[in-house]
């Protein structure tokens, strides 16, 4: 066994979203331990049909257990779209643990989309999107791990609608990230976080 150089694994990202761009059902958004923090990745495309239109939205990239949110894309306010589900809500899905206050992402990278819960719980997409379409982003939590964010390993399930008007987004928790945009670190959180990504991926 021999680990990949880094120049192998920026070029086995690169690859990996390119291929990921081309088919990708659902939207599907991991949560890893870093040494940089923690890292939200995501990629997939959503089929916005069985969803309502809200309108646009300029918002903060966070995440919150308690609503829940939690999203991938450039740290700060972003402009986006959102589409829900109109109450009670046609959304099936899990509860997510996690502290119960808004945590922002320190840095992002790539499109911007995500989850979010309560009484209108639906989907924040980029603004424009086009049903359908390939999307893919990442944030960074930077100073965070997973336990401090009160996030329990697993995988939290999201559905709504059935057959042409159905889809879905999947948030897991401690598993390898999906290929994404890395965000922009600082020189010492890139290194420790490059040196954390090698120990993951591995060749023979």
């Amino acid at each position: 066994m021999k680990l990949l150089s880094l120049a192998s694994i920026s070029a086995f990202v690169s690859s990996a979203i390119l291929y990921a761009g081309v088919s990708q059902a659902a939207l599907r958004i991991t949560a890893t331990d870093t040494s940089a923090g923690v890292l939200f990745s995501g990629l997939g495309n959503v089929n916005l049909s069985g969803l309502i239109f809200d309108g646009y939205r300029s918002d903060l990239n966070y995440f919150n257990s308690a609503i829940p949110v939690f999203q991938v894309g450039p740290a700060g306010y972003g402009d986006s779209h959102k589409y829900y589900c109109p109450p009670p809500g046609c959304i099936a899905g899990a509860t997510v643990p996690g502290v119960l206050y808004t945590i922002p992402a320190t840095s992002g990278a790539g499109d911007g989309f995500g989850y979010f819960g309560g009484g209108y719980s639906g989907v924040v997409v980029p603004e424009g999107y086009v049903s359908g379409s390939s999307l893919t982003g990442s944030s960074l939590f930077s100073g965070q791990t997973l336990a401090s964010m009160g996030l329990v390993e697993g995988t939290y399930a999201f559905n709504w609608g059935s057959g042409p008007t159905g889809d879905s987004i999947t948030f897991e928790v401690g598993v390898p990230p999906v290929p994404a945009p890395l965000p922009l670190l600082g020189a010492a959180s890139a290194l420790a976080w490059s040196r954390r990504l090698r120990q993951r991926i591995q060749v023979d």
